[in-house]
């Protein structure tokens, strides 16, 4: 490599090899081989994930393949044995002819980011309250645990099929209000359970949006006040 292409190529954040087509690493940034030692000439699935042959996913193989830029999402593992969660990229080098001589791979390490997203999914599940987010034709993509065990899993279901067994969205609902203005909401309801049983709740609507701004799926959250 030229010099000054090799100090470029060795300082690029994350993780970078090229790998030609029998999935040896021929080449290799310094933070890669800080990670992998001693990985130059070895198979990239031996020196990621200390395995004898290829994995059945493998988007280099499928750069090599079709000659297209290929994204997905890996465990592997450094030479301490660490486990590591990385966003793999692959883009291929072509010769004169257009050929695929070469492919090169760039795994990002979003291991802190995927913990992250185990604590809110934890945090998520374990709220004392009925949680539910709900698209704009009001079904429900996703549920905490404290909802499923008095509506069930409800996935796919709408909203006021599940836990207020109506055949049409009810007359005044705040998740479309949501919807409308983009603004939290809140109601008083009453709805009944898996069992049949029939609970007065303080509901909360909150918009769920997108890089643009615009509001994509709405969380309901309802608290238990039959008691009160």
């Amino acid at each position: 490599m030229d010099s000054v292409f090799q100090q470029y190529f060795d300082e690029m954040p994350g993780y970078v090899t090229v790998q030609n087509k029998n999935f040896q690493i021929i080449a290799a940034n310094h933070q890669f081989k800080n990670s992998h030692h001693d990985c130059i000439g070895h198979q990239c699935y031996e020196v990621y994930k200390n395995r004898t042959s290829k994995c059945p996913v493998c988007p280099v193989d499928d750069t090599f393949k079709d000659g297209k830029r290929h994204c997905s999402e890996e465990k592997i593992k450094t030479s301490t044995g660490k486990e590591i969660t990385v966003v793999v990229h692959t883009s291929p080098v072509l010769d004169e002819r257009g050929d695929i001589i070469l492919v090169i791979e760039v795994s990002t390490d979003v291991s802190e980011l995927k913990h992250l997203q185990d604590q809110y999914h934890t945090l998520f599940n374990e709220v004392p309250c009925y949680i539910s987010v709900q698209d704009r034709n009001l079904k429900i993509t996703e549920v905490n645990r404290f909802f499923k065990e008095a509506f069930g899993e409800s996935l796919g279901e709408y909203c006021y099929k599940a836990y207020k067994h109506r055949n049409a969205p009810c007359t005044n609902c705040i998740v479309l209000d949501t919807f409308t203005d983009g603004k939290r909401h809140h109601s008083e309801e009453v709805v009944t359970s898996t069992t049949g049983k029939q609970v007065n709740v303080l509901c909360y609507t909150s918009p769920i949006k997108n890089s643009s701004g615009e509001t994509v799926s709405v969380m309901e959250m309802q608290t238990d006040i039959t008691e009160i």
